[in-house]
């Protein structure tokens, strides 16, 4: 009989054995006709006929002009959408723009209360946590549609992102150490699910939101948000010969759902890592160290490359899958950068001319 010695020796026990249970979860839309056979909300596997309602438009050029700077807000997972706002003063506004169609949205010329604010993939919410009043701690969702507030949710508790239409997820960590993440109808208020992970680093979510990942100490597990049942672990152990720990600090998905790459990091070596995972069988493909200049180590952000030939890391560098080498490397001014195409990227800058702040969303080439 072993007799823990602190309490948190009994949180960390080996939890049992969960069989794969996951299955890719599409974002893409089927073609026309599959869509008569099948239903309208039918999802295809990745082919050239099948949509990606994440797709952004090429050779896009807004100049708009903005009263003060603007702060951006990207969905957790891959969106056409993006949210600009004014941090220093609620009144000064905010824009949703469509980058599928490459125009402005919806505006609001007076502030909504943008508090990290978490922007749902289809443009239609925010979620922002805020405190204080007679209404005291909570999560809002407002709808950029109307300006409205769509819900609010009492708690403390921290917006962390959408599943599918109407659904938000909220994580909340008690003093009891008590871990829980909460799928929130958005219209009725109703708990749809909740999630009770050892650990609380969710690191991100699958295409439509089906799935929530969490990492802990060497694994990522997964979780289905419609349940809230664990479906899933991936096993992070260290390379031979490897002391320390790495640990996941990003993920990104294929528009399939098919595929997941995990960005891994040894802060104490200083060395960064790509595994890659067949998401249906929850099986790896990939596991490759990666060597990037020392500006780059403390970055996370991972997207795939359009044709999924690499990836684009910390919004900088585009990294050659076969080669595991950065074969570009973008500057550093823009806001914001996503790939358009393997040879197109979107940038989001501010520029100021005699006094006028201009905010401008365009695509450059990438040689």
């Amino acid at each position: 009989m072993v007799t823990a010695v602190a309490g948190w020796f009994c949180a960390a026990q080996t939890p049992p054995v969960v069989k794969w249970q996951c299955e890719p979860d599409s974002r893409l839309i089927a073609p026309a006709t599959q869509r008569a056979s099948s239903g309208p909300s039918a999802t295809a596997p990745a082919t050239q006929h099948s949509v990606d309602p994440a797709a952004i438009k090429s050779n896009i050029k807004i100049s708009s002009v903005v009263r003060m700077s603007r702060e951006v807000v990207i969905p957790p997972v891959p969106s056409r959408y993006l949210l600009t706002y004014c941090n220093w003063k609620a009144g000064l506004g905010w824009e949703l723009w469509d980058l599928g169609q490459g125009v402005k949205a919806a505006e609001g010329k007076a502030g909504l209360p943008f508090n990290h604010p978490i922007l749902s993939p289809t443009g239609e919410y925010v979620a922002c946590p805020t405190g204080g009043g007679a209404e005291g701690n909570r999560v809002e969702v407002w709808s950029l549609k109307t300006g409205q507030r769509a819900a609010s949710f009492k708690g403390s508790q921290m917006p962390i992102g959408f599943v599918g239409t109407d659904r938000v997820l909220l994580k909340s960590e008690l003093l009891d150490r008590n871990k829980k993440i909460e799928v929130r109808n958005i219209k009725t208020g109703d708990i749809t699910a909740t999630i009770l992970p050892e650990y609380l680093e969710p690191i991100g979510q699958s295409p439509t939101g089906k799935y929530l990942l969490i990492y802990g100490w060497e694994e990522l597990r997964i979780y289905d948000t419609s349940s809230g049942k664990q479906t899933g672990v991936i096993e992070i152990k260290r390379p031979p010969g490897e002391n320390a720990p790495f640990a996941a600090k990003s993920m990104a998905f294929t528009g399939d759902g098919k595929e997941l790459t995990l960005f891994l990091y040894a802060s104490t070596a200083g060395k960064t890592r790509i595994i890659v995972v067949d998401f249906a069988s929850g099986e790896k493909t990939f596991d490759r160290m990666l060597v990037l200049p020392g500006d780059f180590k403390q970055e996370t952000a991972i997207t795939y490359l359009p044709d999924h030939s690499g990836w684009l890391l910390f919004e900088r560098s585009v990294v050659d899958r076969a080669t595991m080498k950065s074969i570009h490397t973008l500057p550093k001014e823009p806001k914001y950068r996503r790939m358009v195409s393997n040879t197109e990227a979107l940038r989001v800058y501010e520029t100021l001319t005699g006094g006028t702040t201009h905010l401008r969303i365009d695509t450059m080439k990438v040689p």
